[in-house]
């Protein structure tokens, strides 16, 4: 029986994985089975731990998935839509709208939009929730674009709208070649328009403001 998916959180993706920290995906440059291909004794273990350490892996060179036929990381750990998409968005983009905008600015958009039936109506803001269902997230998405135009710049309104075309299109129940060319244009336009966010000085760390995307998700 082939293993088609694991359900995981964050912590335990990178467990999974072999990983000791939660890396940015360009930096996943080698496994625990590529130690013992460059013949480093996995039983040495003052001398295995060391490497391992040094590409920030855990140095468990025997996952439990090793042996399991067909089994393989990019297939098995599959995102889900609600931390991987909605979540995300929250977290990151929709902070550097805030940013942009201001948070009373932001949550008076929402506040003084009309009630509609079947959609969420947040009479005191988006700023203040720290958790939602889906269909919350899913609700701000479906309106920030028309919220926040002319409050940002042109060029960062593009890149909003082509992380959100992304997520609405990820959640096709079933994808053709179409739907995956859509989806890499959508990224295409938020990669050729997010420096607008970095020069509205949008994303900030703890200490400054950042000036690159590495997003440890």
């Amino acid at each position: 029986m082939p293993l088609i998916a694991h359900v995981y959180d964050l912590p335990e993706k990178i467990l999974a994985m072999g990983y000791s920290t939660p890396l940015y995906q360009e930096a996943y440059t080698a496994t625990p089975r590529q130690y013992c291909q460059k013949n480093i004794d996995p039983w040495d273990l003052d001398k295995f731990q060391k490497a391992a350490k040094a590409l920030n892996l855990s140095g468990v060179h025997m996952p439990y998935w090793c042996d399991w036929i067909y089994a393989c990381p990019s297939v098995f750990l599959r995102g889900e839509i609600l931390h991987t998409c909605f979540k995300f968005f929250t977290d990151h983009p929709l902070k550097w709208v805030k940013e942009s905008v201001g948070a009373y600015e932001l949550d008076t958009c929402f506040i003084i939009q009309h009630n509609q039936v079947g959609t969420c109506h947040f009479m005191k803001g988006i700023m203040h929730v720290k958790q939602m269902m889906g269909h919350g997230y899913r609700d701000i998405e479906c309106t920030i674009v028309a919220s926040i135009a002319g409050a940002i710049s042109p060029r960062f309104i593009c890149a909003i709208r082509g992380l959100i075309d992304f997520i609405h299109l990820t959640q096709n129940p079933v994808h053709s070649p179409q739907s995956l060319q859509a989806m890499t244009q959508a990224l295409l336009d938020f990669h050729s328009f997010k420096d607008a966010s970095v020069t509205a000085e949008a994303r900030k760390g703890k200490n400054s403001i950042k000036e690159d995307f590495f997003i440890p998700r």
